[in-house]
């Protein structure tokens, strides 16, 4: 028999993989220098990169939140920021994509918002159940 907790780990793990593998995809999509204002495959403005890691931290999160309690918000952080940096080595690898410590940034900056939203959240729960 499956427990709900078996069964939320294997619906966070699938969402995290298929997030994960869509981050992969626009990193090393491929886009003419003259098309980057339209948007295309590859390029990621940075308000997105916010957002996409935000999605990638929470993912995270809700995947091995069973597994860690004490360091869980400190190897969302370093998992987040790893995957990132390393995206941005692969696309400096790529001859049709560019390495970028702003991108890597933004993208830790994603990990770091959802954070800081999870304190605050965690935070006032604990106040509404103290009041």
């Amino acid at each position: 028999m499956t427990s709900k907790y078996d069964n939320k780990f294997k619906v966070s793990f699938v969402l995290l993989i298929s997030w994960s593998i869509f981050i992969i995809y626009k990193s090393v999509g491929y886009y003419s220098s003259s098309s980057k204002r339209l948007n295309p495959v590859g390029y990621i403005p940075l308000e997105q990169h916010v957002l996409a890691y935000f999605v990638f931290a929470l993912l995270l999160y809700l995947t091995i939140s069973r597994y860690f309690s004490k360091s869980l918000f400190k190897t969302v952080l370093i998992v987040t920021f790893s995957f990132g940096f390393l995206m941005e080595i692969l696309q400096g690898i790529i001859p049709w994509r560019d390495f970028s410590l702003l991108d890597s940034l933004f993208n830790f900056m994603g990990g770091v918002l959802f954070i800081t939203a999870k304190q605050i959240t965690s935070f006032r729960n604990k106040l509404n159940i103290q009041n």
